[in-house]
């Protein structure tokens, strides 16, 4: 008995080397995109249907069914946004929230304890928060592809 799994997500970027072991399938459903970096490698001992996008930048070892993959521009850089590696500080704060590494952030959400959204201004870089008063919110940071993260917050 195999097993079958369906790739969700606009589009997917594989972090470490993957293998889809015999009597697996993987489906790539039309619309999707799936995107193997430089130095990874997907082994495909199973099956992959490519029913979407296959960027290979990377090392694909077997056969992928259906639309054969698409190799990347050598002079394309893959770049995958995490929005994990955005720290706020200082926690507790006054009147700013930095962030540490900020070009990983597309938006940034504030809400009070009771989850209603406060008015915020993002410079790219800090959160103005002179406007709020003390206490508990959580700040809601999105990434480039989607990807969300809370902090919980709290102002002196």
């Amino acid at each position: 008995m195999g097993l079958d799994g369906i790739l969700y997500g606009t589009s997917v970027t594989i972090t470490d080397d993957v293998e889809i072991p015999v009597s697996y399938t993987l489906t790539v459903p039309e619309g999707k995109t799936l995107t193997i970096p430089k130095d990874r490698t997907l082994t495909v001992k199973g099956t992959v249907v490519n029913n979407g996008t296959i960027i290979n930048c990377g090392t694909i070892i077997g056969t992928i069914g259906n639309n054969q993959p698409e190799d990347c521009d050598p002079g394309t850089y893959i770049i995958t946004f995490h929005i994990s590696d955005a720290v706020l500080y200082p926690n507790p704060f006054t009147d700013e929230i930095m962030v540490s590494n900020p070009s990983v952030v597309k938006s940034v959400q504030i809400t009070n304890i009771v989850g209603q959204d406060v008015p915020i201004v993002f410079n790219g870089k800090s959160i103005a928060t002179e406007n709020l008063g003390s206490g508990v919110y959580f700040v809601i940071l999105e990434s480039y592809n989607g990807e969300k993260v809370v902090h919980k917050i709290i102002k002196k």
